[in-house]
């Protein structure tokens, strides 16, 4: 009795089969806070009795567990995190419509309320010109790709379509029409394109200048961007990231989940 304060008044005298921890725990548990000596020491003098030494090896598990308030029931672990899980869904839905919707202003008792990109829609418009137009397309980059042309074949065609009719009413002449032969026209043609290409850098750094003054890269991205339909620059971003959209709003609905079984698990220990 004095050596463990769990034994029954006579514990040398009692004798039956020994309780495992389970078997105490399940003395114990349909009543939660009653005196764990009385559960289990039931037996003053010819009952049985627990194993001593097995109880003293889990006295601080079962006494854990005999303090313990009771655990909820199936339906507050099934209804909290459903609801934190709806909420997290609904949240994080309106989240993501409220980036665009409601396309035009409208007030909501005394707040004014408008989607992002369409109450940003001038800033947005000019931060894209300055990054298309100073980091991406650049008048540089446009001569490179001029170099990338067939100068020789561009011109052919042009003189073909801007020379044909003239040659054709110099063709007619009585004097003039004789010299005009098919070989001597090709070769005059010719004898433009190589011209031309001869001094192919040039017209490229002549061109390059006329970008410069006449090409405004920023300013014509910034206003179509600025001139652009909020629905149709929706529909733009939701084909290229409607992915990742949804995957926002499921995560919502995962941490609300989480949430719900972290408060319910809180409000099972603190009783």
């Amino acid at each position: 009795k004095n050596a463990h304060p769990l034994a029954c008044e006579d514990v040398l005298s009692c004798s039956g089969p020994a309780l495992t921890a389970g078997e105490i725990f399940g003395r114990i548990w349909p009543e939660p806070g009653s005196s764990l000596a009385a559960k289990i020491a039931t037996c003053p003098r010819t009952g049985t009795g627990p194993d001593i030494a097995a109880l003293s090896r889990n006295v601080p598990i079962v006494i854990l567990l005999a303090k313990m308030p009771p655990a909820p029931d199936i339906w507050t672990w099934i209804t909290i995190p459903a609801i934190g899980g709806l909420i997290g869904l609904m949240t994080n839905w309106l989240a993501v419509k409220m980036i665009f919707r409601p396309v035009k202003p409208r007030r909501f008792l005394f707040i004014k309320m408008q989607g992002l990109i369409g109450r940003r829609q001038q800033e947005l418009a000019k931060a894209i010109g300055h990054v298309v137009g100073n980091h991406l397309v650049e008048h540089k980059d446009v001569i490179k790709s001029l170099n990338k042309l067939d100068f020789g074949g561009i011109l052919g065609r042009v003189l073909d379509t801007g020379l044909g009719p003239k040659i054709q009413e110099l063709r007619s002449l009585p004097l003039i029409g004789g010299f005009l032969t098919e070989d001597r026209i090709a070769d005059i043609k010719a004898s433009i394109t190589q011209s031309i290409l001869d001094h192919r850098e040039t017209v490229l750094d002549e061109v390059e200048k006329g970008l410069s003054k006449g090409l405004d890269v920023p300013k014509l991205v910034e206003e179509k961007v600025a001139a652009f339909e909020i629905l149709k620059l929706e529909s733009l971003i939701l084909q290229v990231a409607n992915r990742e959209l949804r995957a926002i709003v499921m995560l919502g609905g995962v941490l609300g989940i989480m949430i719900g079984l972290l408060q319910v698990g809180f409000l099972w220990l603190r009783g």
